[in-house]
């Protein structure tokens, strides 16, 4: 008797964090995913996040919260770059080896207890049985289902369908799309110039364009005005959208690539510029292309604090190579990104203002391009 009621006291503590475990992601299922892709890096590996006609996005968050505050940032890889995706169920493995405890627990136990007819013998059968069904369970909670895509578009869409079961964003349309927070807090720069700040999905951007003429020790960046010398600028420099300074607001200044990419570094201290594919992730977070264009476009709601409800984008104008300014404010916006694409380009990021088309364009270095920074 007493045996019989240690076995169901066993089971009942097994199967409660069980129960609690399924009710948590009860809706918000989250499924592991590895990309074994035909280029460097060869593997990646993330939350199935979503499946669009012709790529996959992944999440960089294992957590059911950080979707529902929007705290996740995105990387997209497209179809023709990807030989197969294997997917996971998270915790299925803790799953499967709680579940093989229970059922080797008392698989032992009634074995045991065939065998020695007494409670000692069977608890003793019963341990090494949980042992071996925890391993057993684990091994098969560890099991991954694999899709093959072979860079196909046509194989892709053969499996879409079944993909779009496992994705997050496909799959339960409770998950928020990613939006801009502005935030109460504030940043400050090496010459004191303040900045409001705004979130989106794991992102903390300055919500305005870099002001600074200060590196972050303090040292001068080359203030160059006159177009004849700007080009030739073989160190750092930086100017305001025109030669006079007083033109310097909320739009920031220009900087070439030494300026941008000097490791005395431009950005407040724990922030910095930010790379191709981190622009890239911002992007894929809104919607990708022209979608998320219009959200970079639109007016951000003010907080205590900040009275301003400026968008993401404020229109500017750049500087070319040989000192000339573009045309027109408002017709185009472009930041620089740290990715360099070649010795003499480095890689910007473009929008287009009419149709919030976006680009990343090979920008030649001497070129002034205004600077957004990302928090580290």
């Amino acid at each position: 008797m007493r045996t019989t009621l240690l076995i169901a006291a066993l089971i009942l503590c097994m199967a409660g964090p069980a129960a609690a475990q399924k009710d948590s992601i009860w809706k918000k299922k989250l499924y592991k995913s590895w990309l074994k892709l035909d280029k460097e890096p060869s593997r990646q590996k993330g939350v199935l996040f979503e499946i669009r006609d012709s790529s996959v996005i992944l999440s960089n968050s294992k957590n059911t919260e950080d979707y529902v505050a929007g705290n996740f940032a995105v990387s997209q890889f497209k179809v023709s770059s990807i030989e197969n995706i294997k997917i996971r169920r998270k915790r299925s493995i803790n799953r499967g080896a709680l579940i093989g405890m229970a059922a080797g627990f008392v698989a032992g136990v009634i074995t045991g207890a065939c065998i020695g007819h007494n409670a000692g013998a069977a608890l003793w059968v019963g341990c090494w049985g949980l042992g071996f069904g925890a391993c057993i369970g684990a091994t098969i909670g560890s099991v991954k289902i694999s899709i093959p895509i072979h860079r196909d578009q046509a194989k892709f869409n053969e499996n879409r369908k079944k993909l779009m079961m496992y994705a997050l964003n496909n799959h339960y349309t409770s998950v928020p799309m990613a939006h801009f927070t502005r935030l109460h807090s504030n940043v400050t720069d090496t010459d004191g110039n303040v900045y409001h700040t705004f979130a989106v999905a794991g992102q903390v951007w300055l919500a305005g364009n870099l002001m600074v003429k200060h590196y972050r020790n303090g040292e001068p960046i080359a203030d160059v005005k006159a177009n004849g010398d700007w080009g030739k600028a073989a160190a750092g420099a930086t100017c305001s959208y025109v030669s006079d300074s007083s033109a310097s607001n909320n739009t920031g200044n220009l900087y070439n690539w030494n300026a941008m990419n000097d490791s005395r570094g431009i950005c407040p201290k724990g922030w910095h510029v930010p790379s191709l594919s981190e622009w890239s992730s911002l992007v894929d977070c809104l919607g990708g292309g022209s979608a998320a264009g219009k959200k970079l476009a639109e007016p951000i709601p003010a907080v205590t604090g900040s009275l301003s409800e400026d968008p993401f984008a404020l229109p500017g104008r750049f500087r070319f190579a040989n000192g000339e300014y573009s045309s027109a404010r408002g017709l185009s916006y472009q930041w620089w990104s740290s990715t360099p694409a070649d010795s003499l380009t480095g890689k910007a990021f473009y929008m287009g203002n009419a149709d919030g088309g976006i680009m990343y364009t090979n920008t030649d270095k001497r070129s002034g391009l205004p600077v957004r920074c990302l928090r580290d």
